[in-house]
């Protein structure tokens, strides 16, 4: 399947319903904080519920570091915030989580201790 991008803020519900009959069973989301500041986050979220219908698979990757330690993007955002951003229209199940602060030398030059990169995996409700 070739990945497509769309707005997700401003799509009709005809267009929602033509997604969802295109994309039956697995959507896949880039870094979720990496790109969406935090006042974007639950039109996101909410955007990616309206388009997808019950049993839809979704992963979706997150960072998280001590965002007051350097400004964004890419945005830390925490387990808490995505479970209350997206629960309850996705389940959520933490598939990986890993320190990659070796492989991103910008960040540990900071002095960032630690920098995870966590794969969800949502499943629409």
């Amino acid at each position: 399947m070739k990945p497509i991008y769309f707005p997700t803020t401003y799509v009709s519900a005809s267009a929602a319903a033509s997604l969802r009959a295109l994309f039956p069973s697995v959507v896949t989301c880039q870094p979720f904080a990496g790109r969406l500041p935090p006042d974007m986050r639950a039109a996101y979220a909410a955007s990616l519920a309206r388009l997808t219908s019950p049993g839809v698979r979704a992963l979706l990757v997150a960072f998280e570091y001590p965002q007051e330690m350097r400004g964004g993007p890419p945005f830390s955002v925490e387990a808490g915030e995505i479970s209350a951003l997206f629960e309850p229209a996705f389940r959520l199940e933490e598939v990986e989580r890993v320190d990659v602060i070796a492989a991103n030398p910008r960040f540990s030059e900071l002095g960032i201790p630690a920098l995870f990169e966590t794969a969800f995996l949502l499943t629409r409700a």
